[in-house]
């Protein structure tokens, strides 16, 4: 038997809109299997027929229990076969672990899909078969997974614990894989220059360095000022002094705007300098092997599992509306920021003509900062008028302001999708199949370019202030193929 999956919008499964398993039969006997290649893959439901005569017989005996009920039952039977193996048969105990993982398939999808928008940085990058492989190593065995989870726990939350454990998983999974090769692709200076602000921020406060502005101020003036002029493959920070002579005035003429003292030629090469060791350290920091780590050490929040599961939906609406009530020039930046992934460089080369304020990174950067900081409050009051159980505290703060930016992805991302599908209908006869334009040089490009001029007109923006990202555009461009024609 075979269950096709199709796509047409975002939602709860990091951004794929997947057909979902109609019974409980089919939610604990099928497995998600990717055919075709690139962007031409089919994900299908195939059936395992042993499990499908087994878990057929157990619903017949409490046909009136739910899919969540049987999930907890075979994970109790994991558990208990773990603690005390005599009292239960190892053919209970491996139907128990390969109904978990049917059960677990669309978790191991959404996680593969988020860890895939979460490493886009990388230059390798993985495609979605692989990342959900990957996610479903974090569920063989179940055992491992469901070490932790406190099955007797009134709110324990089954699907929302294993999107955290699968996530963290494939996050490790890539960093021990990627990021130590990454590390030494990089001299100290090329790092600064991949280095993104939220990675910068993270490496600082896992240094235990909470007051930032500085660094991140002398980061900013770094980026815009170093011209690269050394081996790039050198290993040593020793930028020519004029350079560093011209980024300590440029910190010292900004440094008025966030209240902070100046600073000599010696104290921003010191303050680079801790900026680099801080961003090694987070791009390498130690992972256990992954054959000893411990995915399960973590329970997550009543908090993250409203936002993860429950209440996702919800959370979108919510975000959606707060994102129409803002000004047009924050909308406009924020579809550039999250929906076409633009650097804040590129976002201020964009809109400058529409803008004239808006010239510098840094001022990008103040300006999205400030639109961020009000959605996020007003998504906090949100919160508390409507769950009063949940104490928002510095922690759960970080939470909410997750979801935020994953939502508004998601939200922003489908417009620029939805605008790609008007473009393609007014470009593309009908006798040519969607599948069929990757491997079409002109028409490929035609339509990026009939997408660049759209969206310049929609945003009143310059004709060809986009030029110089269409590499953003044909990134944008290759995830409507995919989203197409996988799931369609």
């Amino acid at each position: 038997m075979f269950i096709y999956l199709w796509h047409h919008a975002p939602n709860a499964y990091g951004g794929l809109d997947v057909k979902k398993r109609d019974d409980t039969v089919q939610k604990f006997s099928t497995f998600l299997s990717f055919q075709g290649v690139n962007t031409h893959l089919n994900l299908i439901w195939q059936t395992d027929l042993q499990l499908e005569r087994h878990i057929k017989r157990l619903v017949q005996t409490s046909s009136e229990v739910s899919p969540e009920y049987w999930a907890h039952y075979f994970v109790k039977i994991v558990k208990l076969y773990e603690e005390s193996g005599q009292q239960l048969s190892p053919d209970c105990f491996n139907k128990a672990t390969a109904h978990l993982s049917s059960y677990l398939q669309e978790t191991c999808l959404w996680a593969a899909h988020k860890t895939l928008q979460r490493f886009s940085f990388i230059r390798h990058k993985y495609p979605l078969d692989e990342l959900f492989q990957i996610a479903n190593l974090a569920i063989n065995p179940p055992s491992r997974l469901f070490k932790s989870f406190d099955i007797e726990h009134p709110q324990a939350n089954l699907n929302a614990y294993a999107k955290t454990a699968i996530l963290r998983f494939t996050s490790n999974f890539i960093y021990t894989q990627d990021i130590e090769a990454k590390r030494e692709k990089f001299s100290d200076y090329g790092l600064l220059k991949d280095l993104t602000a939220k990675e910068l921020k993270e490496a600082l406060f896992a240094r235990g360095i909470n007051s930032i502005d500085c660094y991140y101020l002398a980061w900013q003036c770094f980026d815009e000022m170093h011209q690269p002029v050394y081996n790039p493959t050198s290993r040593a920070f020793n930028l020519p002094s004029l350079q560093l002579e011209r980024i300590t005035s440029y910190y010292n003429q900004r440094c008025h705007e966030f209240k902070l003292a100046s600073q000599s030629t010696a104290q921003i090469q010191e303050i680079l300098s801790t900026c680099i060791s801080c961003a090694r350290d987070y791009r390498t920091k130690k992972f256990t092997s992954l054959n000893d780590y411990d995915i399960t050490d973590y329970n997550p929040t009543l908090l993250e599992t409203l936002i993860q599961h429950e209440e996702w939906q919800e959370t979108q609406l919510i975000i959606k509306e707060l994102f129409l009530a803002l000004p047009e020039q924050a909308q406009l930046m924020l579809k550039l920021w999250h929906g076409l992934s633009l650097t804040q460089n590129e976002i201020a080369g964009a809109i400058t003509s529409k803008y004239p304020d808006i010239k510098k990174q840094y001022q990008v950067a103040r300006y999205l900062g400030k639109c961020t900081r009000n959605l996020l409050n007003s998504l906090i009051y949100h919160w508390q008028m409507h769950s009063t159980e949940v104490k928002v505290d510095d922690y759960n703060v970080e939470v909410i302001k997750d979801a935020m930016n994953d939502c508004l992805e998601v939200y922003t991302q489908q417009e620029f999708f939805d605008t790609l599908d008007r473009v393609a209908q007014t470009n593309i006869i009908d006798s040519i199949s969607y599948s069929l334009i990757e491997n079409d040089n002109t028409i490929k490009q035609n339509l990026i370019s009939a997408l660049k001029a759209e969206i310049e007109t929609s945003m009143h923006l310059d004709v060809n202030a986009l030029d110089a990202v269409e590499n953003k555009l044909a990134i944008l461009f290759d995830n409507w193929l995919i989203n197409r024609n996988n799931y369609l």
